[in-house]
């Protein structure tokens, strides 16, 4: 058997400042979906998790970054495609009050992208989230949210955000 498994694929989903991606690696790596697009489809959302994931499991691993990643292991007979997340990274505004030199935020590649980042704080984050909810995306009873990029408390929406996960377990 040749195939390949990613946990982190499979579990885990983050929201930053471009997009949405699979894992925590924001270069190299498939795009779920620009968020800049405002077209946030959660069928879309799976059917290419679990596109990405099959084609791992045949042992096509196409993306440098997944490649070299430590969290790519060989695929065991029980390994299963999720289909509810349960690590899920908070990390869509764009102005930071750190600005760490180690920071990928900086890092992205695409000036179109770069360009309408410039021309928004974020993202609303809090009606994905509701809908990720509504549409059982959300491992309730094992998940974990992490939130990125400075002091997120300053964000508008956070209270809300931390209210909407506190009521949904």
């Amino acid at each position: 058997m040749n195939g390949k498994f990613c946990d982190k694929l499979n579990n885990m989903i983050s929201f930053f400042h471009f997009g949405v991606i699979p894992c925590c690696f924001p270069s190299n790596i498939p795009i779920y979906y620009n968020c800049y697009d405002n077209k946030f489809d959660e069928t879309s959302l799976i059917l290419h998790k679990t596109n990405f994931l099959t084609k791992f499991m045949q042992g096509n691993v196409e993306y440098k970054q997944c490649k070299c990643c430590s969290d790519l292991r060989p695929l065991s007979p029980s390994d299963k495609i999720n289909q509810k997340y349960n690590y899920i990274n908070i990390s869509h505004w764009v102005h930071c009050n750190c600005g760490c030199v180690y920071c990928s935020r900086f890092s992205t590649p695409n000036k179109n992208i770069e360009n309408k980042i410039r021309k928004s704080n974020y993202y609303d984050f809090l009606p994905i989230l509701e809908r990720l909810y509504k549409n059982n995306l959300i491992d309730r009873e094992n998940a974990i949210f992490c939130f990125q990029g400075g002091d997120i408390s300053l964000l508008k929406e956070f209270a809300n955000i931390v209210k909407c996960i506190t009521k949904n377990g």
